[in-house]
């Protein structure tokens, strides 16, 4: 009885009363969940990472920045480099990756990254993240190279002139995996995710109640971040002329650990940057348009 009376306690401080709306209920919800969830260390990684920064389609209020980011691209053997070293601390094993950006088809040699991430983890699930728009015009060494590494294309649906019927057709064609990100029924909608620059927030709270900490893990430059904001927001410092740090507490590199139980502590705590994450005003569901990189896309 005192088990069942400790969870009904726990829920009355995150459930709402009858009296709030479903949005907030919904919040409450989420929130008690990533609670219980974050603070966990993974068995198995999962992250992100980018080849490209910059993007062609440049959205509003990016999360990763990428249409403030300055054109800039993945070297190639420094990202074999950091694989390499990250399946040897992972024994090969991983959940899954997303090779993204920016937009990663703006990488002339994308095909080349392919290769790289399957030698090192080739048992792991390859995602393609991309805003599909230049599909069509991709060549036949993309789609054999999608193929022979097995890379499931993961594009987004853009309320945009994007024939996404062509883009399907051409992924049976060449018999390469595919699956629309945000499941095809829908086209892409917003969030507003503001920044507190001034870094005012609980960093604990902010972390406990994050839809991404701990699972849009990020991965950059040999460093890996509990989310990919951390690992992006010199693009926000250098476009505002703002100065939210990074610290050396905030990512943990992979070359001055000695194995992956390391990672999976480090990544399921909270860091100094969680401050700067104003989680209780997120909104969502906007709809999309492309960015006038006016600051205030990212901060109330």
């Amino acid at each position: 009885m005192k088990f069942f009376q400790t969870i009904k306690n726990s829920l009355k401080k995150v459930l709402p009363s009858p009296a709030q709306s479903v949005n907030k209920m919904n919040d409450s919800l989420h929130s008690s969940i990533y609670s219980l969830s974050n603070g966990f260390p993974r068995r198995f990684l999962q992250f992100e990472v980018h080849i490209t920064e910059h993007c062609n389609l440049n959205c509003k209020s990016c999360e990763h920045f990428s249409s403030i980011a300055k054109p800039e691209f993945a070297n190639i053997d420094e990202y074999g480099k950091d694989f390499s070293r990250l399946s040897k601390l992972l024994n090969g094993k991983c959940d899954n990756i997303h090779i993204m950006g920016g937009e990663p088809l703006l990488h002339r040699d994308i095909n080349q990254f392919f290769d790289i991430s399957r030698k090192y983890f080739p048992d792991t699930r390859l995602d393609l993240v991309t805003n599909g728009i230049l599909l069509p015009k991709m060549g036949d060494s993309f789609w054999q190279s999608c193929r022979k590494n097995n890379i499931f294309i993961r594009p987004t649906k853009y309320p945009i002139k994007v024939d996404y019927d062509q883009i399907e057709s051409l992924s049976q064609q060449h018999h390469v995996q595919f699956k629309y990100y945000n499941d095809g029924q829908r086209m892409k909608t917003l969030w507003h995710e503001p920044l507190d620059i001034n870094g005012f927030q609980d960093y604990k709270h902010s972390f406990f109640t994050c839809n991404k900490a701990n699972r849009c893990i990020f991965f950059s430059h040999g460093k890996l971040y509990t989310c990919f904001k951390i690992g992006n927001i010199h693009h926000f410092n250098n476009f505002f002329n703002t100065q939210i740090p990074v610290t050396n507490d905030d990512y943990i590199d992979i070359y001055k650990v000695d194995n992956a139980e390391e990672i999976f502590q480090f990544l399921a705590q909270p860091v100094p940057f969680c401050r700067f994450c104003d989680n209780g005003n997120i909104t969502y569901n906007h709809k999309w348009e492309r960015t006038n990189k006016d600051i205030k896309e990212w901060v109330l």
